[in-house]
């Protein structure tokens, strides 16, 4: 199959990669230098959500495959690209009832 990718930042180069060793023709294509200086992937502090957005039970599926794919790539390449750091909560307000800071941290 012949594909083609419109933005060549952190997924849109998965997917072309992916989609290469899976044995398909692909042409991606950026409207900068790649990697773009512009582009929303390009500095360091990206997340995986692994939560479901409405009836799309599906995603926290391709979420974790997602991540299973980024392992795969590591033990291929062996260099890690893909650099796994905690959770992330963000709270509208610090009111009673609310978690304290200290029970955010993240176990060691």
């Amino acid at each position: 199959m012949r594909i083609g990718i419109l933005g060549c930042g952190s997924f849109g180069l998965a997917a072309a990669i992916e989609l290469r060793l899976r044995g398909h023709a692909v042409t991606a294509l950026d409207q900068g230098v790649v990697p773009n200086p512009r582009a929303t992937s390009t500095d360091v502090s990206k997340a995986i959500r692994r939560t479901m957005y409405g009836d799309h039970h599906s995603y926290v599926e391709l979420v974790e495959q997602a991540g299973q794919g980024w392992r795969r790539w590591e033990e291929r390449w062996r260099e890690k690209v893909y650099h796994q750091t905690g959770m992330l909560n963000i709270f509208r307000s610090f009111g009673p009832g609310t978690p304290r800071l200290r029970e955010l941290a993240l176990p060691e």
